[in-house]
């Protein structure tokens, strides 16, 4: 009887095959004391332009499964597909979520097995040194730093990540999962742990997080906590609302009850406040009908609807 596969580590490629052949070599090397023939590939193909050369991944003598989808997703969806398929047709000890362009690093999916067999919780990889441009770190810093200012937490880590299999069923079925992978794990009830890591170096090619994916992604994680976004833009135009009330009141009494009044003064100051005013209390109500029209809209439950959107499954050195 042949071992059972142990973990499975899914892989989301978007054109980049090339950065995806020498990832899997490091993995073999990285691998081959820790779980030697023991693991498997999940590739999720975000709807790539370039073809999958079958015969080149082949000499790797790796088991490789490569799930089509029928159009791009985009990052955190793909991902989201490859969860809801190994949940839905495998049974592991853990999966392993990695990019393949070489930045998430294979030797560090030692510590984070150890770490994850020991604990039984969900391990992330936590970059304490990056290795992108000096532009793209300053927005990643804004990035989280309008995330604590919307959220209320603090956010230091990516897709690279080790689950338990366990923690796979009520994560596929959390409707957040097809928006951010990381931020839906944070708002379950899901435990996780990080782990302090180094970031790699991109293999092959250019990376496709630019400036307006990484604005797309900071939507996506802090639209996980959409409840919580509105809850606090309904308090901060109250505040001001308030704030705003209590400043009229107080230009009214000194234009009328003291003398420190400087003509024309009262009159500017409170049509500029009255302006302030009926901003806040549209911003607020803006926000409070987005999280009530939110809370009445049917939900994706990606492990309900992910199978729309595959259109093949490709099997490379599979016995099964």
């Amino acid at each position: 009887m042949k071992n059972k596969k142990k973990l499975i580590i899914l892989i989301p490629v978007l054109d980049d095959w090339d950065s995806l052949f020498i990832l899997l070599q490091e993995l073999k090397k990285a691998l081959e004391n820790l779980l030697p023939e023991n693991y498997s590939i999940l590739v999720v193909n975000d709807f790539s332009s370039l073809r999958l050369d079958k015969e080149k991944f082949e000499v790797l003598k790796i088991p490789i499964q490569v799930l089509n989808l029928k159009k791009n997703l985009g990052h955190q969806r793909a991902i989201a597909s490859g969860l809801c398929f190994i949940n839905k047709n495998m049974n592991l000890e853990s999966v392993i979520v990695m990019d393949s362009d070489g930045e998430d690093k294979p030797v560090d999916i030692i510590s984070l097995y150890k770490l994850s067999k020991e604990t039984n919780e969900i391990v992330f990889a936590k970059r304490i040194k990056r290795s992108e441009s000096f532009v793209f770190k300053m927005f990643y810093k804004i990035y989280k730093g309008l995330f604590r200012l919307f959220v209320g937490q603090k956010i230091g880590f990516g897709n690279f990540s080790i689950l338990p299999f366990s923690s796979l069923e009520p994560l596929v079925y959390d409707s957040n999962l097809w928006n951010n992978y990381s931020a839906t794990i944070m708002r379950s009830r899901l435990p996780y742990l990080s782990l302090p890591t180094e970031r790699g170096y991109r293999y092959s090619g250019k990376s496709k997080m630019n400036f307006i994916s990484l604005i797309t992604h900071g939507f996506g994680s802090i639209s996980v906590y959409s409840d919580i976004v509105s809850t606090r833009l309904v308090m901060f135009s109250g505040f001001i609302a308030v704030l705003t009330c209590l400043s009229i009141i107080l230009v009214g009494v000194i234009r009328f009850f003291t003398d420190f009044a400087v003509p024309g003064w009262a009159t500017y100051s409170i049509l500029a406040m009255t302006i302030i005013l009926f901003q806040a209390l549209f911003m607020g109500i803006f926000a409070l009908f987005i999280f009530l029209s939110s809370r009445s809209n049917k939900s994706i439950i990606p492990a309900n609807e992910f199978e729309m959107f595959v259109s093949s499954i490709d099997k490379i050195n599979c016995n099964e």
